[in-house]
């Protein structure tokens, strides 16, 4: 092979597209996160969980917390939807391993912090 068949500045050779990363899904892929952003009056509360968890109930010792689509949200979200909404909300509700994880990627939740429900993450943070 010789240098001319070496692709210049990191270019994919012809025919050979590299793909972006995206956190725009297409229309096949599932939402992994149930989103539920609304205004209160101590500021905008953000309510994210991993979307396979609707409907469950969690529970340990005195703790149980049921996981509706009412606060939760109806619809599916994805990753860049919940960063969206956690840098701009005041108040986060956090619930299962998937959306725990983003949030301390992001930087707005302490590992320290997280509660183990069952198994299951659970985090909230505030910001006055």
């Amino acid at each position: 092979m010789s240098t001319d068949d070496t692709p210049e500045d990191g270019d994919a050779p012809e025919g050979h597209a590299v793909p972006e990363e995206s956190d725009t899904p297409h229309a096949d892929q599932p939402q992994p996160f149930r989103l539920a952003i609304r205004e209160t009056e101590e500021g905008t509360l953000l309510a994210a969980c991993d979307a396979d968890l609707i409907g469950e109930t969690i529970a340990e010792d005195e703790v149980s917390l049921t996981i509706t689509a009412e606060f939760y949200g109806e619809e599916g979200a994805d990753a860049a939807a919940v960063r969206d909404g956690l840098a701009d909300c005041a108040v986060a509700n956090l619930v299962g391993r998937e959306v725990v994880d983003l949030a301390i990627e992001v930087g707005v939740v302490d590992p320290a912090n997280v509660l183990d429900i069952e198994g299951t993450p659970h985090a909230q943070a505030m910001w006055m």
